[in-house]
């Protein structure tokens, strides 16, 4: 039933508010990251006659466990980072790549944590909160590398509430970052605003930055551009599930400005398979949220869900 406030919505701000009843009936001793679990649990979780219930069965061989991720707008940057530490464990040897992005970025964000003048909207505790998540990265994944921190000890820090605040402040601000370091390339998307001005500082002050707000593609761009990470989906969200993929390539590297680029090609200079310094990780998209799927070793590299003999 509409309240008289609700009459007076729009669409947008409807599904916005439908979205936040929703995680306040999450209970709060939902795990940040949980435990790995068979895709067929998803499934049976599922609302009945619902595209997951329907579609998914057919990917269980494909995609056989997942890891539920908490829902609080922070999903994706969350579910990100799970993926990002979990194939860091099994593959330790292509963190040498991973933490000589983490510097490039302390350096960069030592002149400031956003390009220009953007600072100034920044809290100090946030400032702070970017820093310490830094460290916090830095050092698991310098553990990781040295063999004393297994995924064990990954996933128990991952659900600590500061750990996991502060880690996701610098991805947002690193987002943001690379955001502000494109724009001509993200205002081809978003468009310009009044007088010709960019709409990627404004879309970075309040849609990027704040916790708690979803990511679009924009954003997830962004964030494999920043780091030597392909980002694969599982968009399980519409009416027919299909994989997309985020290359870690910047995509104008023009467009910075003194020229430079932190983009990774791959080793044959093409995006034809996952370069030896690149982590690969794969997320389920559903429906406003987002968790970590992980595919049998057979399908780690497919393009499409046909590739895997799946037909829709």
């Amino acid at each position: 039933m509409l309240t008289e406030e609700m009459q007076f919505m729009t669409e947008e701000e409807l599904l916005q508010a439908a979205l936040r009843r929703s995680l306040e009936e999450i209970p709060q001793q939902t795990a940040l990251v949980g435990p790995l679990q068979p895709l067929a649990s998803l499934i049976q979780t599922s609302q009945p006659g619902s595209i997951l219930r329907a579609k998914l069965p057919l990917l269980l061989g494909v995609f056989p466990h997942f890891r539920r991720i908490r829902g609080d707008g922070n999903c994706f940057y969350r579910a990100f980072l799970a993926a990002m530490l979990e194939d860091l464990c099994k593959d330790p040897s292509k963190g040498a790549a991973m933490l000589s992005a983490l510097e490039e970025w302390q350096r960069t964000l030592a002149h400031g944590v956003l390009p220009g003048d953007h600072d100034v909207y920044l809290h100090r505790h946030y400032l702070a909160s970017v820093n310490q998540g830094y460290q916090h990265l830095k050092t698991m994944m310098q553990q990781i590398v040295g063999g004393q921190l297994q995924w064990e000890g990954v996933e128990e820090a991952l659900n600590g509430s500061r750990l996991d605040e502060a880690v996701l402040h610098f991805l947002r601000t690193i987002t943001a970052a690379q955001m502000l370091m494109r724009t001509d390339y993200y205002d081809e998307f978003l468009g310009l605003g009044k007088f010709g001005e960019s709409n990627v500082p404004k879309m970075v002050i309040t849609e990027v930055l704040p916790m708690g707000r979803e990511a679009d593609h924009h954003q997830m761009q962004a964030l494999v551009a920043a780091l030597p990470i392909r980002l694969k989906v599982l968009d399980a969200a519409g009416s027919r599930p299909y994989v997309e993929t985020f290359e870690p390539v910047a995509p104008s590297a023009s467009s910075s400005a003194d020229g430079a680029s932190n983009a990774l090609e791959s080793a044959n200079g093409t995006a034809a398979a996952p370069a030896a310094h690149v982590l690969q990780i794969w997320l389920i998209h559903k429906p406003s949220h987002y968790d970590v799927v992980l595919p049998a070793e057979a399908y780690r590299d497919i393009e499409h869900v046909e590739d895997a003999g799946v037909h829709f």
